[in-house]
Parts: C-alpha cells; structure tokens; sequence
C-alpha cells in the first residue's frame, strides 16, 4: 500500500509542476502579446450565429468514440464472462462464490469461484482442431 501512495504523490507532484510550468508560459506570452489580444474589433457576423443547439450538435459527434468505445467494452466483458461460464458449466462446474475487491479504488474486480461438482463429460478432452472448429 505504501508503493500505491508513493506513486499518487508523485504523479500529483509532477501535475502541479506541469500545471504552474504551462500558467508561467502563457502569462509570459499574453504578456508579450498584449497588442494583438486586446482590438476592439467587433465580432463577425459567423460569431455572433453559433447557436447552442450546434455546439451541443458538436459536442455529441465529438464524444460518439469515446462512448461507443466504453459500450464496446461494456459488451465484451459480458460476452467473455458468459462463454467462460458456460464452458466450465459444461465440463462440470458450479459457480460457487462470486468475490469483489479491488486494486485501484474506485474500480470493482470480481474473482468468480467454481466448483467441480460433476464428472468430465466423456466427450472431453477432444481432439485437435476442434475447440478451434466448434468451440463450447
């Protein structure tokens, strides 16, 4: 546990050190820049037409990756859980305990915990190739 709080402080650490490294440099160039941030244009007429509805619009097809993304992972660990279950169920296993922990706080693991209640079925151990031609 004491590896874990080591590497939180120094990743905080090196977030602030890049956070007040990167506030010193834009200071140092609006300062530097300070005639051509502040004119007195008046915004054009494109500006002035962006509705809320178009950047929520924006926003949505930016962030569509990233949530299919979280579903696609979402829907594979279903499916690797289910066939892993399956499997075992065929072959004469019983989920028995289902336990919870975790690594990293704020992300739940979970241990599944089979039993060998039943005889192997005399269909198994089969040949080559064919877990790969017909898989359980």
């Amino acid at each position: 546990k004491v590896g874990h709080v080591k590497a939180i402080a120094v990743a905080v650490i090196g977030a602030t050190v890049g956070a007040l490294v990167a506030l010193i440099y834009l200071l140092l160039k609006i300062k530097n820049n300070k005639k051509m941030l502040i004119t007195s244009e008046r915004p054009k007429d494109e500006e002035k037409k962006i509705t809320n509805k178009q950047i929520i619009k924006k926003l949505l097809i930016y962030s569509i990756p990233f949530i299919s993304f979280g579903i696609t992972l979402s829907i594979y660990d279903y499916i690797d859980m289910t066939t892993i279950i399956n499997a075992l169920t065929k072959l004469g296993g019983n989920l028995e305990q289902t336990v919870e922990y975790s690594v990293v706080p704020d992300v739940k693991n979970y241990l599944l915990i089979f039993r060998k209640n039943g005889r192997t079925p005399n269909q198994f151990p089969r040949r080559n190739n064919l877990p790969r031609k017909q898989p359980l």
